[in-house]
């Protein structure tokens, strides 16, 4: 699957996605701490990918470029992102669990 953006994205989308990926970037980190530390994890919250930042934007004025083929690619990957985390969290508790 590939993601391009738009021709001339406008400076308000570009703003929405270079803080989620930064976002998603530092929650990556955070992420990889608590997996080191053993650290019990909400896989339900990480699974519920449209609460914020992106996922609520996709959501709502995002939808204004649902027409463009980047943006059903921007949203599956988003969703695939969430659903694998969530399965790393839950395979985490499980193991801390154990």
């Amino acid at each position: 699957m590939e993601f391009r953006i738009p021709e001339e994205p406008s400076e308000t989308t570009m703003k929405v996605f270079i803080k989620a990926i930064g976002s998603h970037i530092e929650w990556i980190s955070v992420l990889r701490q608590q997996l080191d530390e053993q650290v019990f994890l909400n896989a339900k919250g990480v699974g519920n990918n449209g609460i914020r930042g992106l996922g609520r934007w996709l959501q709502t004025e995002g939808g204004l470029h649902s027409s463009l083929p980047s943006f059903a690619s921007v949203r599956t990957l988003r969703e695939r992102f969430h659903r694998h985390a969530a399965a790393i969290f839950q395979a985490t508790n499980e193991a801390i669990n154990a």
